[in-house]
């Protein structure tokens, strides 16, 4: 495929950079309408045993919010490693989800322990815009991480993958206005 980057119908969402999720980090709302998919990516250092960091993703009508109502969900990679590097874990680990859920705890969901507590991980997330409610209007989506149960300050950061552009251009459609 020839083209670059944003040109093959991708764009990246910068949403919290450097957030201490000792307390809930509310993201931004993304505008979904022109992609077929999005990937929240969310990256954490090591934790604390027994820290309970989960993420929480909403759909709404509007950037404001409106409507809001859960975004239910089935994918996801990890790759967790050391405080310092993720390259001593080269593979990711893929995750579908015997039961579709909103709200995933990054250490166990549906059985399933992933053990992020005291590693550091990069967690990938796949959004498909299908899964909107797109007859009741909702087209933005957005996450909060839920951190009310972080023993100290844990400093992550999320940014949003976009892809599959159906309007496809050297500068993609803003997923944000």
């Amino acid at each position: 495929m020839k083209g670059s980057f944003l040109e093959l119908g991708f764009d990246i969402v910068p949403d919290i950079v450097a957030g201490d999720a000792n307390s809930d980090l509310t993201g931004d709302w993304v505008k979904l309408t022109h992609y077929q998919r999005a990937y929240l990516v969310l990256v954490k250092p090591s934790g604390t045993a027994g820290d309970d960091l989960a993420i929480h993703l909403q759909q709404a009508t509007d950037a404001a919010g409106t409507g809001v109502k859960d975004l239910i969900f089935e994918k996801l990679w990890y790759k967790k490693g050391s405080t310092n590097s993720f390259a001593a874990v080269p593979v990711w680990t893929a995750v579908t989800l015997t039961t579709p859920v909103s709200t995933l705890d990054l250490v166990s969901v549906n059985g399933v322990d992933l053990a992020l507590d005291t590693s550091g991980a990069v967690v990938v997330v796949e959004v498909l815009a299908e899964s909107l409610d797109i007859a009741g209007g909702f087209d933005w989506v957005n996450n909060i991480i839920e951190g009310d149960d972080i023993g100290n300050a844990l400093i992550v950061n999320q940014f949003w993958l976009m892809a599959g552009g159906r309007f496809r251009a050297a500068l993609p459609l803003s997923a944000i206005a």
